[in-house]
């Protein structure tokens, strides 16, 4: 902002980025205009979203948190419900005044379980735009880890964005 001049920030963050961008917007709201949330954890994940199901069998907790560690790290272990960073999102409104938001999901997100976590409640106010990939490509198959580099939600990223400005945008098909 101190380089653009800009006023106020617009954030769009993947995964636990969009929850650190949902977080950024509670404390920080008259800096933030608008967050984009690819696939983000906004009410937590569960073990068997990062572990695919392996929750089921006895024995196996310990052993699936041990994994999501050594593999993502502490981080890993935040974005689980329960734990201290998705509580304090969950202590909120989750929104923060005079922010708006765009949340967009995969229905094949084999991490974020479940998928729904991913939306934010405005309690109807017109603050947050919820949707699956799917509701606006049916055909789409894409996963969490694809939802950053697809040209489908990349467009519908831009589309959100240009709504800001009131200025409509095609995703109908790729654009470089």
């Amino acid at each position: 902002m101190a380089s653009t001049g800009g006023k106020r920030a617009i954030i769009v963050g993947h995964s636990q980025g969009g929850l650190l961008a949902t977080l950024i917007s509670l404390r920080a709201a008259h800096k933030i205009k608008h967050v984009v949330c690819l696939a983000a954890p906004n009410h937590g994940t569960n073990l068997g979203g990062i572990a695919s199901g392996l929750t089921k069998i006895p024995g196996t907790r310990s052993l699936l948190s041990n994994f999501v560690q050594s593999y993502w790290g502490a981080s890993g272990l935040e974005q689980l419900t329960g734990s201290k960073m998705v509580l304090d999102s969950e202590e909120h409104d989750v929104l923060a005044p005079g922010v708006t938001y765009t949340c967009m999901a995969t229905k094949f997100d084999q991490l974020i379980k479940p998928t729904q976590s991913c939306f934010l409640n405005d309690g109807g106010k017109g603050m947050v735009e919820n949707f699956y990939i799917q509701d606006k490509f049916p055909q789409a198959v894409i996963l969490h880890e694809q939802m950053a580099h697809d040209w489908r939600v990349r467009g519908l990223t831009r589309q959100a964005l240009f709504r800001l400005v009131g200025v409509d945008f095609d995703v109908s098909s790729p654009s470089e």
